[in-house]
């Protein structure tokens, strides 16, 4: 019996998808431990798809880095970029492996949402969470993708990183007013900036959602390197600009609890 993949794929939001990005991601899952080599006749026989497909195909992703193809034996193996990939995703699932008790144990201290953001290229996502209790409360989703120049966890996250991605970061985005107390001034913003690094926290009231505060600290790897903000997320009627600081010393706690988890203070 042949081993074939069917790569006609029905769904509603066929419209919005690319063919030729969805053949490269089947042709890349042709790829196992068992069969970590494959040929151009090997990957149309497995996927059905025309070899003219699967050599124009391969050939795009060879360029980018993602195979690499034997000069002896032309066929591919997979690249080192996706080694690259593959460890980002690996060190993500390890932080918030690591970090997903201390965030638990921070919300029950605070009793507010706690939220841990990692860098994107030019915004952050969340890749940890533990809501609140209390049935009003800030909520977010995990993946949720949010920018840097709002909120203390963005602004926290933008603040740590080096001068010339700073610059290029503002050369390339606008700063949109998006609650009534966003930063639209480059220059207010990064004054600002430079007072977060020292200071070590970031506060935000009402930056990236109205009625909204939030708390946020570095969680360090191993090295040293900020790698992530740790957050708690509150309403202003129970989080008072006034009264924020108050859970300054339990976040800190909490995030470098995380960072030795991770190594740091280690070497």
């Amino acid at each position: 019996m042949r081993n074939t993949v069917s790569h006609s794929v029905t769904s509603k939001n066929d419209k919005y998808t690319l063919k030729s990005l969805e053949r490269a991601c089947m042709l890349l899952r042709m790829f196992t431990l068992d069969c970590p080599v494959l040929g151009i006749t090997e990957l149309s026989r497995k996927s059905n798809l025309n070899k003219s497909v699967v050599f124009r195909v391969m050939m795009t992703l060879e360029k980018a880095s993602i195979v690499i193809k034997s000069e002896t034996t032309r066929k591919y193996t997979l690249g080192i970029e996706l080694f690259r990939l593959g460890n980002i995703v690996t060190s993500q699932m390890e932080l918030k492996k690591n970090a997903l008790p201390f965030m638990k144990e921070l919300s029950k201290s605070c009793k507010e949402t706690v939220v841990l953001y990692v860098l994107t290229e030019e915004d952050r996502i969340c890749i940890e969470k533990v809501d609140s209790q209390h049935p009003v409360r800030r909520y977010v989703e995990v993946g949720e993708i949010s920018p840097l120049y709002c909120g203390a966890a963005g602004k926290l996250l933008l603040s740590h990183l080096s001068e010339s991605r700073k610059t290029e970061y503002f050369n390339k985005n606008l700063l949109e007013q998006l609650a009534p107390r966003t930063i639209t001034s480059n220059s207010e913003l990064k004054d600002q900036l430079v007072d977060i690094a020292e200071k070590g926290y970031a506060i935000s009231i009402e930056e990236r959602v109205h009625d909204s505060t939030s708390l946020a600290v570095p969680v360090r790897g191993y090295s040293g390197k900020v790698i992530a903000a740790l957050a708690i997320l509150g309403p202003i009627s129970r989080l008072q600009p006034e009264e924020i600081l108050n859970y300054l010393p339990m976040t800190i706690e909490a995030a470098d609890k995380v960072s030795k988890s991770l190594g740091y203070g280690s070497n």
